[in-house]
């Protein structure tokens, strides 16, 4: 099995890349790849997408060395903090420019479908916030909504969506169980 951790917070020293170690530790420990793919470094910086011809969809070397470990990845591990009711918008640039047309899926003449094109892969999700769950019970999740969407429209399969909410008020023995239930996902 191969893994590709994503990681979208702009501290290295934070609990969401603690949960992306976690996470590639214990791959590594069951004899799997793994790889952790930090949106905040400089080495996949992705420009904000912009065209004048849908049909000419700018792509560049970064976009390129991206969709390919995707493309080797068995199993996508998202992971990031909730800004805003949803993932940080370097995620969301992740997605817009990397999950394209042709690549992910593919519109068919005739289908009102779009060809999943990255069927066999699996998602997982672990994200943090500091708000409590039944605050998003009642305004949803934005970012939930958006890759199950993103998940179900390029034919892989949302595995877990795991939320640790009101983070802020937890104590350390609290986040390092909650890091023993990311284990127990890989």
């Amino acid at each position: 099995m191969r893994h590709l951790i994503i990681t979208a917070h702009p501290s290295t020293k934070g609990y969401t890349h603690r949960i992306a170690k976690a996470f590639l530790h214990k791959a590594h420990d069951k004899g799997d790849e793994a790889e952790i793919l930090d949106l905040y470094n400089p080495k996949y910086k992705l420009d904000f997408l912009k065209f004048e011809d849908i049909r000419k969809f700018p792509m560049d070397d970064v976009v390129l060395d991206l969709q390919d470990k995707i493309r080797l990845a068995d199993n996508i591990v998202f992971v990031y903090p909730k800004w805003w009711y949803a993932m940080p918008g370097i995620m969301k640039n992740f997605i817009d420019r990397v999950f394209t047309s042709g690549f992910a899926f593919k519109y068919e003449k005739g289908s009102m479908m779009a060809k999943q094109l990255l069927k066999g892969k699996t998602c997982q999700v672990f994200s943090t916030c500091d708000g409590p769950m039944y605050y998003y019970m009642f305004v949803g999740d934005a970012g939930k909504n958006i890759l199950k969407l993103t998940c179900s429209l390029c034919g892989i399969k949302l595995k877990n969506f795991e939320v640790l909410y009101s983070k802020r008020s937890r104590d350390e023995e609290f986040l390092e169980n909650w890091l023993r239930k990311v284990e127990k996902k890989v």
